[in-house]
């Protein structure tokens, strides 16, 4: 998927395992987008990665459960966050997304997003998107929003759920 800023590549096991290429440096782009702005409100899976092996770790445990997406930037090829999903049923699944904090404000959510969705909308199995979101993050609520998602629920953690049908 390709915006006029982004690409959106789908990272397997093969990237994890490539000998072909420095894969070193995919696990050090990894480190690097997930600082600790970034993860402040992430899951436990994302907090205390500070090695190669726990970038390298974390990416394959994300591939168990999700297909994993890559925004990278077609001007420098540089790694600028991730889109993730993961089916919890028939027809609904979920997805989350962050960027590297460099890369806030300047629309980059929601140009990947929205290609994203395009290309979920192109995926017949797809039929809903959900997404939470922690309530105190007043910026990606408002790139969902934009995007379509509308408010679904509140859970007592502070997170909120947002849906969009395709």
């Amino acid at each position: 998927m390709n915006t006029h800023r982004l690409t959106l590549s789908e990272l397997t096991l093969q990237d994890v395992f490539d000998t072909q290429q420095d894969s070193n440096s995919l696990f050090h782009d990894i480190l690097s987008v997930l600082s600790p702005n970034v993860i402040a409100h992430l899951p436990p899976n994302f907090q205390g990665l500070t090695t190669i092996k726990h970038a390298k770790d974390w990416l394959i445990n994300m591939l168990k459960d999700s297909r994993v997406f890559a925004v990278i930037g077609l001007d420098d090829d540089s790694l600028r966050g991730f889109i993730f999903i993961h089916n919890s049923d028939t027809h609904q699944y979920h997805i989350g997304y962050l960027l590297a904090e460099g890369y806030w404000g300047k629309g980059y959510a929601q140009e990947a997003l929205s290609a994203f969705i395009h290309w979920c909308k192109s995926t017949p199995s797809i039929k809903e998107l959900i997404a939470g979101v922690e309530k105190s993050n007043l910026a990606s609520i408002a790139v969902l929003t934009k995007i379509g998602f509308t408010f679904q629920s509140e859970h007592q953690n502070s997170m909120l759920f947002y849906t969009q049908i395709l």
